[in-house]
């Protein structure tokens, strides 16, 4: 009996990861999805750090927000998905990972992406762009780069209207006590 539970075991890991594949190739044909995988051919091996909280999570962490946070936990519930990756650069990459970085804000905008945000310094480059229809957001794009130190990116993709995003980031403080942000503690 025990054999049997334990060779099966592998066979329900399976089952259960195949709706999980379908929902990322779902996700990557959402209108805000942003690939960031073109720069991780200058990630310094083994310092990477991936964070992606599916639907599920969010929901989850919405759902215990209800009573005290009504308004933030609808506005989470519209989130699809949040994935934040985050590796250390080689100071010698520096030249053609700004290269690299005016290729893809390129190819955003060709995308209808906006560009919201861009601080260059000798040192850091940040962007931000935005992905719009029919007066909401369906998603959010971040790349900071510290050059010769390393590489931040992260994805917001759902139906984020302006008033949701305003919600969120004067609710910070509700986010970082709830569930998710005591899961998202553990990776400071």
């Amino acid at each position: 009996m025990r054999k049997t539970f334990i060779t099966a075991i592998p066979v329900i890991l399976v089952l259960l990861a195949l709706p999980l594949r379908a929902e990322d190739s779902s996700l990557r044909n959402h209108p805000g999805y942003f690939d960031f995988s073109v720069f991780e051919s200058f990630a310094v091996e083994g310092e990477t750090v991936d964070v992606s909280l599916d639907e599920t999570l969010i929901h989850f962490t919405a759902a215990s927000m209800e009573e005290d946070q009504p308004e933030l936990a609808a506005a989470l519930r519209k989130i699809k998905r949040v994935a934040v990756r985050t590796f250390a650069i080689d100071k010698n990459d520096t030249e053609e990972i700004k290269s690299q970085v005016a290729a893809v804000e390129q190819q955003l905008e060709s995308e209808s992406w906006t560009k919201v945000v861009r601080v260059m310094e000798k040192s850091e480059q940040v962007n931000v762009f935005i992905k719009s229809s029919a007066g909401v957001i369906d998603g959010l794009a971040v790349m900071v780069f510290e050059f010769g130190d390393e590489a931040v990116f992260v994805n917001v993709m759902g139906e984020i209207d302006p008033q949701t995003l305003g919600k969120i980031m004067a609710n910070i403080g509700a986010l970082e006590d709830s569930e998710l942000g005591e899961f998202l503690k553990e990776f400071e």
